[in-house]
């Protein structure tokens, strides 16, 4: 891939968890990141997780779409439940990031994020799929009440679950530029650690593999009540500059200079 991205990948099963029902996926030739939390109890939720896994890098590898390749994981989390009754009730989230020279494309459905951070701005790309975010959408709750809502793990769209279940995929795009990060992210993270500690995360230190790491420590010091998974995509360092930033480094040289030469003009004249 032109201008390749530095890509890092972390999960951890939490403090309360002996398991771990994420499952991601880096494949960074296709340039494509995949995170699936699973749901399900016992060992469902990684079956889950895990299909759906496979089933998005089968199907974008084959030629599908992004959001198409996310929407196939449905039916073939669907068709295993409907094989073993063990397996009724499982299903999972999914949010999967495409990158292609510098022009990204994001799909989900669930509650797993994805954010956008660059030094002028930190931005969640994707919207949760669950009733506390309607709730938001509508203003029938405010942001603290939020955070102890009863319902605020209760999601309206999710991959698998039941035959009655109809996941709409939604999807966004933009730019990555130089210096800037996409960041995968599963609940067990945003549970813990608002989008405020996260964007001082991302903004303090230029090393995928530190963020990935500092990200999940700070959710294990605030609970670590859920297994937490993050991937981070760096814009490669011949990635193009975002526009005006050039124009806005020369112009600060030129404001530089304009202020040295009158100083020592001043100085000249005292």
């Amino acid at each position: 891939m032109r201008n390749k991205p530095i890509i890092a990948c972390a999960t951890h099963t939490g403090l309360l968890s002996t398991h771990n029902e994420d499952q991601y996926a880096c494949e960074d030739e296709l340039g494509l990141w995949v995170i699936a939390d699973g749901m399900g109890g016992h060992a469902a939720g990684e079956v889950a997780s895990q299909l759906a896994i496979n089933a998005v890098v089968s199907s974008f590898s084959s030629g599908s779409l992004l959001h198409e390749a996310v929407a196939d994981a449905h039916p073939t989390v669907l068709e295993a439940i409907n094989n073993d009754p063990f397996l009724r009730g499982m299903g999972t989230t999914v949010v999967a990031a495409h990158l292609r020279h510098n022009h990204y494309q994001i799909a989900w459905v669930g509650d797993s994020r994805c954010y956008h951070w660059s030094k002028q701005n930190f931005q969640r790309i994707t919207r949760d799929h669950s009733y506390l975010e309607s709730l938001l959408d509508n203003d029938a709750v405010d942001a603290d009440t939020a955070y102890n809502h009863p319902e605020r793990k209760s999601l309206i769209q999710a991959i698998g679950v039941s035959n009655d279940m109809r996941p709409t995929v939604s999807t966004s795009d933009g730019k990555l530029y130089q210096g800037e990060l996409l960041l995968l992210c599963s609940d067990g993270l945003t549970d813990e650690v608002d989008d405020n500690q996260i964007a001082e995360i991302l903004a303090s230190t230029c090393k995928p593999q530190e963020i990935c790491d500092q990200l999940i420590n700070a959710a294990l010091r605030n609970g670590g009540r859920d297994n937490i998974t993050t991937i981070v995509i760096k814009a490669g360092n011949r990635a193009p500059k975002k526009p005006g930033e050039d124009s806005l480094s020369a112009n600060w040289l030129i404001s530089a200079g304009v202020l040295i030469t009158a100083a020592l003009l001043w100085l000249a004249f005292i």
